[in-house]
C-alpha cells in the first residue's frame, strides 16, 4: 500500500526532528520514509525483522538498526518517537509512553498512530494483538497521563473505518488481504488523502496524535 504508507509519511513528517527512534520498526516500510528528516533508529523486537531490517539498510547510515523495545531507550537520547500501529500491541501503554517521555529531550515528540474505535475491535484485531483501539479522548488522557503536552490529534482515513466495520468487523473477513488493500490504495487513497488534509473528522479508521514533552521554564 504505497498510497497510503506516504500519506503517513506526510502526516508524520511536519513532526520529526533531530534524532528520531521508530519503535516497532517491522520491516522499514515508514523507516525509509523517516530518513528523509533525519537520523533514525529503528528499534524492532522481532529478530526476523531486525535480520531484515539489517539488511535492507545495511548501504544506509542514515539509519541504525536496534534489537529490542520501548525499554532500550535511554534517557534523553532522543528528539522524536515515532510509532506507527504499534501502542495498541504493547499490554501496558501507559508505562510505554512514560518510558518514552522520559527518552525524548526538552521539547521531543511522540508520534502516535493507531486503530480508532473499539467498536471497530474484529476477530482480526485479535489475531494480530491488537489489544486495544483508540478513541480521541482516550489517547489525549493517555498521553498527558505521561506529562506530554498534545499539540495534534485527529482522525484519520474516514472512510477506511466504514470499510474495517463491513468487511473486519461484520463480515469476519481479513482486511489486509492484497486484492481489496491495492484497489483501496489505487482508488481510494489519492482521494481521501486531499480531502481530509487540513479538516477535522468524527471518526476514521485511525487516530493520529502527537505529544511533546514540554521544554523547562526559564
Amino acid at each position: 500500500a504505497t498510497g497510503y504508507t506516504d500519506w503517513l509519511a506526510e502526516l508524520f513528517a511536519s513532526h520529526l526532528s533531530g534524532d528520531i527512534v521508530e519503535l516497532g520498526a517491522g520491516s522499514g516500510t515508514i523507516t525509509a520514509r523517516l530518513a528523509a528528516h533525519g537520523p533514525v533508529t529503528a528499534v524492532e523486537p522481532s529478530e526476523w525483522a531486525v535480520t531484515e531490517l539489517r539488511d535492507r539498510f545495511a548501504d544506509d547510515d542514515r539509519v541504525t538498526v536496534v534489537h529490542g523495545d520501548v525499554t532500550a531507550l535511554a534517557p534523553a537520547s532522543c528528539d522524536t518517537v515515532v510509532m506507527s500501529n504499534v501502542l495498541e500491541h504493547i499490554p501496558d501503554d501507559a508505562d510505554a509512553l512514560a518510558r518514552i517521555h522520559a527518552a525524548l529531550r526538552p521539547g521531543g515528540r511522540v508520534v502516535v498512530f493507531s486503530p480508532a474505535f473499539d467498536t471497530l475491535y474484529s476477530e482480526f484485531d485479535r489475531q494480530i494483538g491488537h489489544f486495544r483501539r483508540y478513541q480521541l479522548g482516550h489517547l489525549r488522557t493517555c498521553l498527558r497521563a505521561a506529562g506530554f503536552d498534545v499539540v495534534e490529534a485527529r482522525y484519520v482515513n474516514s472512510l477506511g473505518a466504514l470499510a474495517w466495520l463491513v468487511w473486519a468487523r461484520l463480515l469476519g473477513r481479513t482486511p489486509t488481504a492484497s486484492g481489496p488493500v491495492t484497489v483501496y490504495d489505487q482508488r481510494v487513497v489519492p482521494v481521501l488523502r486531499r480531502l481530509e488534509r487540513g479538516r477535522r473528522l468524527p471518526f476514521g479508521q485511525s487516530v493520529l496524535a502527537v505529544g511533546e514533552r514540554r521544554p523547562p521554564r526559564s
